[in-house]
C-alpha cells in the first residue's frame, strides 16, 4: 500500500514539474 501511495505521490508531482517546467521553458 505504502509503495503504491508513493508512486501516485510521484506521479502527481511530476506533472505538477512538468508544468512548471514548461512554464519555465516558455
Amino acid at each position: 500500500a505504502i509503495l503504491k501511495f508513493h508512486h501516485v505521490k510521484i506521479d502527481d508531482i511530476n506533472k505538477i514539474v512538468r508544468e512548471l517546467w514548461l512554464l519555465t521553458y516558455k
